[in-house]
């Protein structure tokens, strides 16, 4: 049986929400296609950019990216906190895993989120560059806690989109 949440109504909507996420963390001005910069400009917008310093992100109340994402789960104090941390060693940007299914559990507050998350990391002048559709590790994830996963040697990665569609 077809998830719902599969349709092609549904990956439309994925699609423009992940979309919005690359342009909210995105400080290059939008352009018309017929707009080109010139080598000038390139070389002078690069001049102004910091040299990008990080790592990936999850919080340490997390074990894994779909876990972080979770309304049940998601922990602006522990992110607040360890970006703060991230902020004072010198580091400017942060990889961070996005989820399917957390965007299929609960679309809108995936979308909150995911600006709460941007306004915390914008406090602490980090610019994160999002991950979609990650396929490492567990090809079958699947909402809710993953306490078991805490008895493995390392955090656990799980594939968005994994082996059911």
């Amino acid at each position: 049986m077809a998830n719902p949440m599969l349709s092609k109504t549904g990956l439309w909507k994925l699609n423009i929400v992940l979309v919005c996420c690359l342009l909210l963390t995105s400080d290059v001005p939008l352009r018309t296609q017929n707009s080109r910069w010139t080598e000038d400009q390139a070389n002078a917008w690069y001049a102004h950019q910091v040299w990008p310093v990080g790592a990936n992100f999850l919080p340490s109340t997390s074990i894994n990216q779909l876990e972080m994402w979770q309304p049940e789960t998601f922990d602006t104090a522990t992110i607040d906190r360890e970006l703060g941390w991230a902020e004072g060693i010198g580091m400017n940007t942060m990889r961070v895993f996005l989820h399917n299914l957390a965007w299929e559990q609960d679309p809108k507050g995936f979308e909150h989120r995911i600006d709460v998350f941007l306004a915390i990391t914008a406090r602490h002048h980090i610019r994160p560059i999002f991950v979609l559709f990650d396929s490492c590790w567990d090809p079958h994830p699947k909402l809710g806690l993953d306490r078991d996963a805490f008895l493995a040697p390392h955090l656990q990665v799980v594939q968005s989109h994994a082996q059911a569609i």
